[in-house]
């Protein structure tokens, strides 16, 4: 679940530590980060370290411009209001310059699948060191953002790929 290989390209998801560092620890990362909608679609946009949206004539809202609360492994907002909603054009001008959209794409459980719209869950590459039939992942929602949720694993969770650039 962890890597795989395509065109000579070593693709995985990312660590508990990665996901913690970009949410969390990386400076002005609550800046960098924000709730929003892309053509309907509820997520969350996740800012290049160098990324400055100002001069791009759309504006950004980010986490701590919404007055999110950073707590040990998660933001939490007191409301959960969704003040960035972009076009596809709009999102086309974001992607551009390295911005990432994690949609809130619910989960699969057993054959069910749940929660589109209303929670993302996101697979890392680390199992729970409690037990062996669950592993971590994110747990995304219009008013929280929690990094160390542990997930059962017969419960299917999206992944965002990643490479190491060379």
């Amino acid at each position: 679940r962890s890597n795989f290989t395509a065109d000579d390209t070593q693709w995985r998801t990312l660590t508990q530590k990665e996901w913690r560092y970009l949410l969390l620890e990386r400076e002005h990362a609550s800046k960098l980060l924000g709730i929003g909608k892309v053509a309907g679609v509820l997520g969350v946009f996740i800012l290049p370290d160098d990324a400055d949206v100002s001069d791009l004539g759309i504006d950004f809202i980010s986490l701590a411009d919404q007055g999110a609360v950073q707590k040990w492994t998660r933001y939490s907002l007191d409301k959960g209001q969704v003040l960035n909603n972009y076009t596809i054009k709009q999102w086309e001008v974001f992607e551009k310059i390295g911005v990432v959209f994690l949609p809130l794409t619910g989960k699969r459980d057993v054959k069910t699948i749940e929660e589109i719209g209303n929670h993302g869950y996101y697979w890392s590459s680390n199992n729970d060191p409690r037990t062996l039939v669950r592993s971590y992942g994110l747990l995304i929602s219009n008013m929280n953002i929690k990094i160390r949720q542990s997930v059962t694993k017969q419960v299917g969770c999206a992944v965002r790929l990643v490479y190491n650039i060379k």
